[in-house]
């Protein structure tokens, strides 16, 4: 950035308190803010408590001195190193943002992609905005380049460029997670010299990935993918919740076809293994490449509607032709546990042994056709059959009876198979 002439002249006051010296700019905090509601004038005035008492190296993003020893840092800043400081605004300090390395104004991406990383001391509402420096380069190349996910304390914006050239990258920022009303927190130039390959595809239009504030409210932590964002390459993924036993939980798990920017839900891919006491285990298949959003949504027992919890973006790197779907699962399976057979589609004239955990059930089966096949109790709550699945293809249903049942004669339904004649096939989505 280039500062010639008295047009980025301004002033302010320095304050000692206590021995320590601290800047208060009246004029700026009086700020001109835009009003977008009914009720607000066109242009009003809004008190930015930021520019009262701040601290010197936050001060500096957006003021230098004359006289560098009024910057009131340990070590003075360099003018040069002062203009190659990002563009970062009050909101940014008033929220708690920190930049978890020393990012300058220009960020350079040799490879088609750069990440921003900020600290942030809670979930908060974020948006950006990503325009190119060439104004006739159409703006819908640019749109869903920018993927935001939530990873502990930080927040990590990943900016997949399309083409070379030059970029303008801005952050926007909330108090609450679900904000409408962002606020400019921070600003850089990108500066892209070449691309690994192809462009990749789009990400999905989601505002972020990661946990919400639903986590901490009901004590539910992410057990072994701690990163929303996820690469898979094998045949399945498992991911992991720690939860009490009175929260309610439920699912959505989805395919975002790049082509069309179409969203499809495919269910059968997502299979809750186990559901104890204290966590959930889900097993994840992708049938073929591109991206997949899983999407974990609980509540406590008294509530009745499930908010999101907890979003992950899968990223299938590798088409994978034997993918099978997961059986279907049904209302009661949510405190069972399916050991064994995990595919959800099985082959007739074959024999497959089941395993399966199921607390308090008094009886299981699984149903063909009209033949009702017993299985055996085991050691605690575990049930197991050795079948043979017959000639014809069908659905294959599992039922269970449960002692504490207002009907004690009532067969719960828990999952679906289905026979598949000659071998094991691909499920499409």
């Amino acid at each position: 950035m280039r500062m010639e002439g008295n047009q980025f002249r301004n002033s302010w006051t320095a304050v000692a308190i206590d021995g320590n010296w601290r800047f208060v700019n009246c004029t700026w905090a009086a700020r001109h803010v835009t009003g977008h509601r009914d009720d607000l004038p066109q242009m009003f005035h809004k008190y930015d408590e930021f520019y009262f008492l701040t601290d010197p190296e936050d001060y500096i993003y957006q003021h230098y001195p004359d006289d560098a020893s009024w910057q009131l840092l340990d070590i003075p800043l360099p003018f040069s190193e002062y203009l190659n400081l990002p563009v970062v605004k009050s909101p940014f300090f008033n929220y708690g943002l920190t930049f978890y390395s020393n990012y300058g104004a220009t960020l350079n991406a040799d490879t088609g992609m750069v990440e921003v990383r900020l600290i942030a001391p809670k979930i908060l509402g974020f948006g950006s905005m990503l325009e190119s420096y060439d104004k006739s380069v159409d703006s819908r190349v640019l749109e869903g380049r920018v993927l935001l996910r939530h990873v502990r304390n930080e927040a990590i914006f990943t900016v997949s460029l399309p083409r070379t050239g030059l970029f303008y990258f801005s952050i926007y920022t909330g108090d609450y997670w679900q904000s409408e009303c962002l606020e400019s927190a921070c600003s850089f130039l990108i500066n892209c010299t070449g691309l690994l390959g192809d462009p990749g595809p789009s990400y999905p239009p989601v505002p972020f990935y990661g946990p919400t504030p639903v986590m901490e409210k009901l004590n539910i932590t992410a057990e072994n993918q701690i990163d929303p964002l996820i690469v898979s390459n094998g045949d399945f993924l498992e991911i992991s919740f720690g939860l009490t036993n009175e929260t309610k939980i439920t699912h959505t798990f989805q395919y975002f076809d790049v082509k069309d920017g179409s969203v499809t839900d495919i269910d059968r891919f997502v299979f809750l293994r186990a559901r104890s006491e204290d966590g959930a285990s889900y097993l994840v298949r992708c049938p073929k490449k591109g991206y997949y959003i899983f999407s974990l949504y609980a509540s406590d027992a008294e509530n009745d509607t499930l908010d999101c919890a907890y979003r992950y973006l899968v990223i299938s790197q590798e088409a994978n032709p034997t993918t099978n779907a997961f059986p279907k699962t049904f209302h009661k399976w949510q405190r069972c546990t399916l050991h064994e057979p995990i595919s959800g589609d099985l082959m007739t004239n074959r024999r497959y042994s089941f395993r399966l955990d199921i607390p308090q059930a008094v009886e299981v089966f699984l149903v063909i056709g009209e033949i009702w096949h017993h299985f055996k109790k085991k050691v605690g709550n575990s049930w197991e059959a050795n079948i043979n699945t017959g000639k014809s293809s069908g659905t294959a249903k599992i039922y269970a009876r449960y002692a504490v049942d207002k009907d004690a004669s009532t067969f719960s339904h828990l999952l679906d198979y289905e026979l598949v004649e000659g071998h094991e096939t691909e499920t499409e989505i």
